[in-house]
């Protein structure tokens, strides 16, 4: 079910997006998958299929939004301000980077970790392939 809604959602985008972005998209796509099952490999010695690593970015790209739109669902109906100040500034990307380590943990079924050393050096190394792909666009 979790890769019909994936290929419908890719189909949309397709129709929708210029085709520059559809070829940059597709790029990441295939780019971070690459970087975590590498990074996998090279802490946990875990092969992960493409199929498992693409699953594992997809829920960890989900659930820091997720985290978001609670939190701005909680605090608003509060009437509370979100403001990055003092604490906050240091708890806040704190969280939405536990959140995103939770998505590797879940789909990859790591202990918490590997699964933030995972995240943290996937996301290292994603930046330079991003940007590159970027350059040439």
């Amino acid at each position: 079910m979790f890769y019909l809604l994936i290929t419908l959602a890719g189909l949309i985008f397709l129709i929708w997006a210029p085709v520059n972005v559809s070829i940059i998209t597709g790029l990441v796509l295939l780019l971070i998958p690459m970087v975590v099952r590498y990074s996998a490999k090279l802490i946990t010695g875990l092969d992960v299929s493409f199929g498992e690593a693409f699953k594992a970015v997809t829920l960890s790209l989900c659930l820091p939004v997720v985290g978001l739109i609670w939190l701005v669902a909680t605090l608003g109906s509060l009437g509370a301000n979100i403001e990055l100040s003092g604490v906050g500034s240091v708890i806040f990307p704190m969280g939405l980077f536990a959140a995103y380590t939770l998505g590797y943990k879940i789909s990859l079924g790591l202990d918490f970790k590997p699964s933030m050393a995972i995240a943290g050096l996937s996301a290292l190394l994603s930046i330079p392939g991003l940007l590159l792909i970027r350059s040439f666009f």
